[in-house]
């Protein structure tokens, strides 16, 4: 089955139906994989599941359009489009 989402740097995928995009199978762990905008691209960050590349496992990848990321065997995720954010929040505290 097929389905599509949108994801934003700070989104959790795993099998949590809290996560930002809920995988019900098995093999996905509760929170298997973090969206992250480091150096100007969008990464996928391995959290407590592994993730393929060419049926190679890897800690970090970036997302670039029409990749496959595995996440177990014959459960993949097809990155249709990838669009960095213009503004980033930032947060300034007081002097002690």
């Amino acid at each position: 089955m097929r389905t599509c989402s949108t994801v934003h740097p700070g989104s959790v995928i795993g099998r949590l139906v809290t996560a930002d995009l809920s995988i019900s199978d098995p093999r996905v762990s509760e929170a298997h994989a973090l969206v992250s905008l480091r150096d100007r691209s969008l990464k996928l960050l391995a959290l407590r599941g592994p993730l393929f590349i060419d049926g190679i496992e890897v800690d970090t990848v970036e997302v670039r359009p029409g990749m496959l990321i595995g996440l177990a065997e014959g459960l993949s995720l097809s990155v249709e489009s990838v669009n960095l954010p213009t503004h980033a929040l930032m947060l300034c505290g007081a002097a002690p």
